[in-house]
C-alpha cells in the first residue's frame, strides 16, 4: 500500500494511509464466510472475526514479522552476555538460533545458564506474540554431558530428549556419512522404483530416459550434503546398468 501511495502525485496524510491499511486488513478478516460440515451437513455460514482466512497471501508475511521478534530476543540476550552461542568455522562465528519456516533450532554451550535463558526467551515470546510453542514436538539434546543432566534440562524446558542420529528435512543429523548404513534408504528407494518399472515393457530409449530423469535424481539431495562412499556409488551404478541392459529382470543381458 505504501509503494502505491508514493507513486501518486499528491501524497495523502499519514492518517489516511493508516485508515486505508486498516480497511484492507479488515477486508481480509471479514470478507470470507465459513461453513462447517457436521456429520456431512453444512452449518449456517458465519464471518470470521480473528485471524486471516486460509490461503491469504498476507499470512506468511505477518507470520515472518511476528517470529522475527524471537530472533531479536535472542540477539539481545547474546549482546547482554546472558547466552553463549556455539562457534562455527575458522572465524568462530557464533551461532545461537536458526529458523526454518515454523521450526526453530537453538544452539549454545551446554550450561544450565543457557537452558534458563532459552526458557525465558520462549516465555517472553509467548506473552508478547500470543503464539504458543508446541512443546510436545520440541526436543532437547546435548553433547559431552551426562544423561542425567540432559534429562534435567529437558524437564526444565518441558520437552523430550532427542536421540541421535535423527532425521530433519530428510537428512540424518549426527550419522556418519562414511558408513554404508546411511545410504541404504537411497538404494532401497531406487530398487522400489525398479520393481514397478520391470513389470512393464519399456523400450531401450525409455529406460535411458528413466535413468537420467529419475534414478539419477533420487540421491542428488543426499549428494549435496554428504560425500558418497565409492561402494555406494558402485551399487547405484550397478542398478542403473542392470536396468538399462536387462530391463530390470533378474537374468543377465550382454551390454
Amino acid at each position: 500500500m505504501l509503494l502505491l501511495s508514493k507513486k501518486q502525485e499528491h501524497h495523502p496524510p499519514t492518517s489516511q494511509i493508516v485508515i486505508v491499511i486498516h480497511k484492507n486488513l479488515e477486508g481480509c478478516l471479514k470478507s470470507a464466510s465459513i461453513s462447517v460440515l457436521v456429520n456431512g451437513s453444512p452449518t449456517a455460514e458465519f464471518l470470521p472475526q480473528r485471524g486471516l482466512r486460509q490461503g491469504e497471501p498476507l499470512a506468511p508475511f505477518l507470520f515472518n514479522e511476528v517470529v522475527e521478534a524471537l530472533n531479536v530476543l535472542m540477539r539481545t540476550t547474546v549482546e547482554e552476555n546472558m547466552y553463549k552461542g556455539f562457534p562455527v568455522g575458522c572465524n568462530n562465528v557464533s551461532i545461537s538460533i536458526l529458523q526454518y519456516a515454523d521450526d526453530t533450532i537453538f544452539f549454545g554451550e551446554a550450561t544450565m545458564e543457557n537452558v534458563k535463558a532459552i526458557k525465558a526467551i520462549q516465555r517472553t515470546f509467548e506473552l508478547v506474540s500470543g503464539l504458543k510453542i508446541n512443546f510436545a514436538k520440541s526436543c532437547f539434546s546435548a553433547f559431552g554431558t551426562t544423561d542425567q543432566w540432559k534429562q534435567i534440562a529437558a524437564n526444565y524446558l518441558n520437552c523430550s530428549l532427542l536421540a541421535l542420529p535423527f532425521v530433519y528435512l530428510g537428512i540424518p543429523i549426527g550419522a556418519n556419512p562414511r558408513r554404508d548404513h546411511l545410504w541404504e534408504s537411497i538404494i532401497q528407494k531406487c530398487e522400489r522404483k525398479l520393481v514397478r518399472w520391470k513389470q512393464r515393457y519399456i523400450s531401450f530409449g525409455g529406460r535411458v530416459t528413466l535413468i537420467q530423469s529419475v534414478l539419477t535424481s533420487i540421491p542428488i539431495y543426499y549428494f549435496s550434503f554428504f560425500r558418497v562412499p565409492q561402494t555406494v556409488m558402485d551399487k547405484l551404478v550397478k542398478l542403473q546398468h542392470k536396468f538399462l541392459w536387462g530391463g530390470g529382470h533378474d537374468n543377465k543381458k550382454i551390454a
